[in-house]
Parts: structure tokens; sequence; C-alpha cells
């Protein structure tokens, strides 16, 4: 069994995260993917809405598409969600499947940042989304022949402009789900402006 992992703060989650795990089933032949939900990013400052919204966001988001599956993993463990230690708990919930970890151009950049990445690359393939402005050619040579890069259609969509666009009262149609939408503006979440 191959299982993709896409892990997120997911703040909120939207159309090009769904393009990525769709392109990463595909294109990696993988049975699942993962939606791992972040409880504490180590790298990037708190998420705005609380990890309880956040993971009913991607449970909805989700919804009817049987190879997509929302992970609780990191927000019951609790604390900073460290990648080495999701996969060590992952191996021993499914043991013998592969695992593969999405993770962006950005980040795999800044691998050997990460805590144990020795042990990570032990554990996982990597499946490198691309990013405008980032030079996948300086990739830590440790990752050679441990990495997939995913060709995926350029969707300008990001978490950061989706709350932007909130806080300043625009819509967000067709940029999330519609139960997203939903969710989002029954909750008053991102201090969505009336």
């Amino acid at each position: 069994m191959k299982i993709g992992i896409l892990g997120g703060t997911f703040d909120p989650i939207h159309i090009g995260h769904l393009i990525i795990a769709e392109e990463a089933l595909w294109q990696c032949r993988l049975d699942s993917v993962l939606f791992m939900v972040t409880a504490h990013p180590p790298h990037k400052k708190s998420p705005e809405a609380p990890a309880e919204d956040r993971f009913t966001m991607v449970e909805l988001a989700l919804e009817g598409e049987p190879a997509f599956r929302p992970s609780r993993l990191e927000i019951e463990r609790g604390g900073n969600s460290y990648t080495v230690q999701t996969l060590k708990e992952l191996h021993r919930l499914y043991p013998g499947a592969e695992h593969y970890w999405v993770v962006g151009a950005d980040s795999v950049l800044e691998f050997s940042t990460w805590q144990s990445p020795d042990d990570v690359i032990q554990m996982a393939n990597l499946i490198v989304v691309p990013r405008p402005g980032f030079d996948l050619s300086q990739t830590d040579p440790k990752l050679q022949g441990k990495t997939h890069v995913l060709r995926t259609p350029e969707i300008a969509v990001s978490s950061t402009i989706i709350r932007a666009r909130l806080h300043e009262g625009k819509p967000i149609r067709f940029l999330v789900p519609a139960a997203v939408e939903r969710y989002i503006l029954e909750r008053g979440l991102y201090c969505v402006a009336g």
C-alpha cells in the first residue's frame, strides 16, 4: 500500500491543496492521501483558526472522495508537529506501507533544518511541489533518488490570500469547496467583514 501524506495547517483548506493531492495520487500511483492537519507548525506562525475548525473544514472538503482521508494524528499528539514523529506513528499504524510525504519546494530546500532529516528519508520518499522562485537544483544531495517532483497546474491561490480576502470582506467562492465556504461564513472565521 502506498500512502501519501499532505501535511499543513489548512488555514483554510483550498482548491490548490486538493489539486496537489489529486496529482500526487495519480502521478505517484498512490492508494490514498492523508490530509495531516498540523497542530503547531514549528516553522510557521500559529494558525488563525483553532485546530478543530481547521480539521472540520478538511473533513468537509474531502466528503465524497474515498482516496482522501483527514487525519487528526498531529492534533491529538499536540505540541509542535514534526514530520519525523508523524512518520514514526504512521509506520506503527500502517506496517508495511510505503509513505510519500508531499512537501513544497520552499520546505524541501530547508530539509537539512528539519528535525532528524536522515530518519525522515529512511521512512518516506518526498513528493516535491514546485513553487515559482525556488530552484530545486539546490536540493540537499541526500535526497537524490528519494524525491519525485510533481507536475501540477499553477494555481495562484493560498490560505494567506483567502484569509486576506475574508478580512477585507471579499468573496472566496470557487477558491475553497462550497461546504468549506459555508462553514467559514457560518462560524465567522477569519474576521469575516459583515
